[in-house]
């Protein structure tokens, strides 16, 4: 069936998408318990995530090379990674720690998201597909599901640090679903020899995704 050779077509993306939409759905539904684990007001709260997305952004930046060195298992330890991360903030006993737990999740959301969905356009283009609302669907469905257990968990009187956990082994899980044989994310990097003088384009282009994915990160947040 179509349907059924595009879910198997876009099976790494999907299950990239959906560790991220069940890491942030649940962090989200657990952001009262942690403001109150922290003892902070939602202006102080504020302020302790502002690196998330200048982390986000950063690891962005980073993320063609990173992707490269890796090679084709780039997206299944970028999702590893992020999975990981989402398990510190949980454990933020101390003021101090929740920003740099936060960072680190900020930084592995920023190259989990450059590296899946430049995967997922490598597949489009090779297999001639529109995949990318169906993993993209994946993520807000990953989401929904993600802060949905977080209320059943809480309600059955789990720790923040268990929810996170978790979280962080399902999502675990979506790493080894992204794994293929040929993961190879092609075009990450254009060689030197074939890059093109484009003058101030690129700046200004790419401050306003800068502007738009601090947005996005920070509204995530």
């Amino acid at each position: 069936m179509p349907f059924l050779s595009t879910l198997t077509a876009a099976r790494t993306g999907i299950a990239a998408f959906a560790a991220m939409g069940v890491l942030w759905g649940t962090f989200a539904a657990l952001l009262p318990d942690i403001k109150t684990m922290l003892g902070v007001d939602e202006t102080r709260l504020g302020l302790l995530m502002f690196m998330t997305p200048i982390a986000a952004v950063t690891a962005m930046l980073c993320a063609p090379r990173i992707g490269a060195a890796l090679g084709g298992v780039a997206l299944p330890v970028s999702v590893a990674l992020m999975a990981l991360a989402f398990t510190l903030p949980g454990h933020a006993t101390a003021i101090w720690m929740f920003p740099l737990f936060m960072m680190a999740c900020g930084a592995a959301t920023g190259l989990t998201d450059v590296l899946m969905n430049a995967r997922v356009a490598a597949l489009e283009n090779d297999r001639g597909l529109h995949l990318m609302n169906l993993t993209h669907a994946a993520y807000s469905f990953g989401y929904a599901g993600g802060a949905i257990a977080t209320g059943v968990m809480r309600t059955a009187g789990w720790s923040p640090a268990w929810v996170m956990g978790t979280a962080g082994l399902i999502a675990l899980g979506f790493a080894l679903l992204a794994a293929e044989r040929d993961g190879q994310i092609t075009g990450l990097v254009v060689p030197r020899e074939q890059a093109t003088g484009l003058g101030w384009v690129p700046v200004i282009g790419g401050a306003m995704v800068l502007i738009a994915f601090m947005t996005e990160n920070a509204g995530s947040s």
